[in-house]
């Protein structure tokens, strides 16, 4: 999870974490949104790092505490992050004059511009079929690979933030802060099938979790 200037590693049931991972600058950085890949290798995005005055992300290897390599993004905000089936990392940033997700390769420093057409971006995440389902400001877009503009949209929120799937990938839950709530929605027909109150919500995730991509 993400703490500010630190990541803490939370071994499954344990109210104590077993790792710290710390960021390089350590009195600028807002956390984001930290995702691991299939070998153990942990994507830290902070939302703005005061140091260079952008967002980054920060690479830290499986079992290492400090971060193999730190990547500065264009713009003020790095959102949120997500790993295909293939382990490339995508990130999603804005403003809405730059918003747009990077696409990068395992292990690569530079990446290049997804397809997708978003102007809001919060929480991304893939289905098991490989398509991109992303909160877009108000609502929820799903894209077909290489598609630039979004196969199905649904859900009317205030403000979207992130996003998880249950387990079996039919219920999609969405953090949406304007509204005070978590939505819980089917997937499959984009039907709003239930609310859970919170205030201000913004992160979320699910236990069990969706199995990895």
């Amino acid at each position: 999870m993400p703490t500010g200037p630190y990541v803490l590693i939370f071994p499954a049931g344990s109210s104590k974490p077993s790792m710290r991972l710390q960021e390089t600058d350590i009195s600028g950085d807002f956390g984001g949104d930290v995702t691991v890949g299939k070998d153990g290798t942990v994507y830290d995005v902070n939302l703005v790092n005061d140091a260079c005055g952008v967002g980054d992300f920060e690479v830290f290897l499986k079992g290492q505490t400090s971060p193999a390599y730190t990547v500065n993004m264009e713009s003020w905000y790095s959102i949120s992050a997500a790993l295909d089936a293939s382990d490339d990392l995508f990130v999603a940033y804005y403003p809405e004059t730059k918003a747009r997700i990077i696409e990068y390769a395992p292990g690569a420093q530079t990446g290049k511009n997804a397809p997708w057409h978003i102007k809001n971006p919060g929480g991304i995440a893939f289905d098991q079929n490989g398509d991109l389902v992303a909160v877009d400001g108000t609502k929820i877009e799903v894209f077909a690979p290489g598609s630039r503009e979004p196969v199905r949209t649904f859900g009317a929120l205030k403000s979207g933030q992130f996003l998880a799937f249950d387990k079996t990938e039919t219920v999609l839950y969405v953090a949406d802060s304007g509204a005070n709530l978590v939505d819980a929605f089917d997937y499959a027909s984009g039907t709003l099938i239930g609310s859970i109150s919170s205030p201000d919500p913004t992160g979320v995730a699910v236990d069990p979790p969706a199995p990895p991509q």
